[in-house]
């Protein structure tokens, strides 16, 4: 689904709509992982700290571009964590995956945001919900690109 954020508020309510589908999804087996696309300042980062919002993450949510992963707990009945991983530093694979990604993607209770996910597209699970952003007509407009199955 293609959908045009105009407004900060707006895209708020779209991760709210997204969150609100991905708790009625029945029980995973593995954590649930959302591979976001985009260009720099596209708005992956807001949206990614509007989740964490409404997982009720208290405290300020940056990118964790030279930390590479941020775990965050939550108070979401659902998801006991949220990652939020910026791969954008990241040149090979192997750099990654000795951080624990394994165990992070094994753990139904995580919920895992991925910022720049074509840097360790070999580790991506295959069923990761891809969501991308591109820059709209006006300054704080977003073109938020959602699969049907996890939007209201």
């Amino acid at each position: 689904m293609r959908i045009i954020s105009k407004t900060p508020e707006e895209t708020e309510n779209i991760a709210v709509k997204i969150l609100r589908r991905l708790t009625a999804l029945p029980p995973q087996k593995t954590a649930t992982v959302l591979s976001l696309k985009g260009d720099l300042g596209s708005g992956k980062t807001t949206f990614s700290q509007f989740l964490a919002k409404r997982l009720g993450v208290k405290g300020a949510i940056q990118s964790p571009t030279f930390l590479l992963i941020k775990r965050y707990p939550t108070f979401n009945h659902i998801f006991q964590n949220f990652f939020h991983i910026d791969a954008y530093r990241i040149e090979k694979e192997s750099e990654f995956s000795n951080l624990g990604f394994s165990e992070m993607i094994s753990n139904p209770e995580n919920i895992i945001a991925i910022e720049w996910p074509e840097k360790i597209s070999g580790l991506i699970p295959s069923d990761a919900y891809e969501i991308s952003f591109e820059h709209g007509e006006n300054q704080n407009e977003r073109i938020i690109n959602v699969p049907d199955e996890i939007f209201e």
